[in-house]
């Protein structure tokens, strides 16, 4: 089998199959430009966010030190072209990191939304639940108004730890929607 494919080789030449071809020219258009000039984008940005994955072009360090030293006779352009490249990610980046910056403001403009809109729920129960204690005490039913007025008490003293709870939701970096709260109920006279 090896005597035929050196006969092969030798009356065909290496490359018959095409597979095999020599590089011997960096301005070949598999070569990777970027990593002749010194920094390829995909080896820069592997293993983040923005990965871009394994460069198709290929990273030979001969045709890289025959890039720097034919660079110093003629500009091939391949820094600016890297340059370009580089700035193109970045506009990317900042453009993604600017529609994650909104999307937390919104998140967060929406929990402070909430805690109104519950601070709101809870004064309007603490008043109904008030008005209902004072309407049961003129009637003379004493023991009822007053299990009226501690459930109002009850609701104001927890109103600031949720207070707490929805401002700490709203400054996490990672919008998570809130856990819903058991609706309160008033208690039975």
């Amino acid at each position: 089998m090896d005597a035929q494919r050196a006969l092969l080789d030798q009356l065909l030449g290496a490359n018959r199959n095409g597979d095999n071809r020599e590089r011997t020219d960096f301005t070949d258009d598999d070569v990777c430009k970027y990593y002749l000039v010194g920094l390829c984008p995909h080896d820069l940005f592997s293993a983040t966010k923005v990965d871009l994955g394994p460069c198709p072009n290929l990273h030979l360090e001969p045709l890289k030190e025959k890039y720097q030293e034919a660079r110093k006779k003629k500009d091939y352009g391949y820094e600016y072209e890297l340059e370009m490249c580089l700035a193109r990610h970045v506009d990317d980046v900042n453009r993604k990191a600017a529609r994650n910056h909104k999307q937390l403001e919104d998140y967060q403009l929406e929990q402070v939304r909430v805690q109104k809109s519950k601070e709101e729920d809870i004064a309007e129960q603490v008043a109904r639940l008030q008005a209902e204690a004072e309407r049961l005490g003129e009637e003379g039913k004493v023991e009822a108004s007053l299990k009226f007025i501690q459930h109002a008490e009850d609701l104001k003293a927890r109103r600031p730890s949720e207070q707490a709870l929805i401002l700490l939701n709203a400054i996490t970096p990672a919008p998570s929607s809130p856990s819903k709260s058991s609706s309160t109920t008033t208690p039975s006279a």
